[in-house]
């Protein structure tokens, strides 16, 4: 995200699209929508017998899983599992893969558990491709945000862009 950042304030971008704001006085930014992550595995992974009230009754569960993670440090899974219980799981990913949308394919085959936006996921949860493990108590959600530079606050394709996107 940073390079992309930087791009916009160099004026080698018009326009961006992403989970952080651009702090930067030259350009202005405004959130487009929210997003919520949800836990989801593949179909023959089962929740835990306890459910996700307790970090006992989770800890093993989560030891025990495939983790597909978007990043080494498993950024989102430990900062729901934080939230969720002021914990983060000592727990390593089973694979790496830096696309949402091949973890998700990789979840319809069967390899493993992920936190996967709910945007992207909600069509295979309803066709029964994928399984909704848990949808944490606190949502922990992430901005999306549109930034240009503020001089194109009027562009007409910008405006357009953007209402196209608020419509959607």
């Amino acid at each position: 995200m940073k390079e992309l950042s930087d791009a916009l304030i160099n004026g080698k971008l018009e326009l961006l699209v992403g989970e952080g704001k651009v702090s930067k006085s030259s350009i202005h930014s405004e959130i487009l929508d929210t997003q919520a992550f949800l836990l989801v595995g593949s179909r023959d992974i089962d929740a835990p017998d306890q459910g996700f009230l307790q970090w006992p009754y989770v800890s093993a569960w989560v030891r025990k899983q495939n983790w597909i993670s978007y990043d080494a440090e498993l950024t989102l899974v430990r900062k729901h599992f934080k939230a969720q219980y002021d914990l983060q799981p000592n727990i390593e990913p089973k694979c790496i893969v830096p696309d949402f949308n091949t973890i998700l394919e990789m979840l319809r085959q069967g390899k493993g558990v992920s936190i996967l936006p709910e945007y992207l996921c909600a069509e295979a949860i309803k066709k029964e491709e994928i399984t909704l493990l848990h949808r944490f108590d606190i949502v922990n959600e992430s901005n999306i945000f549109i930034s240009y530079e503020s001089s194109a606050k009027n562009n007409v394709l910008i405006k357009k862009f953007r209402e196209s996107i608020l419509t959607a």
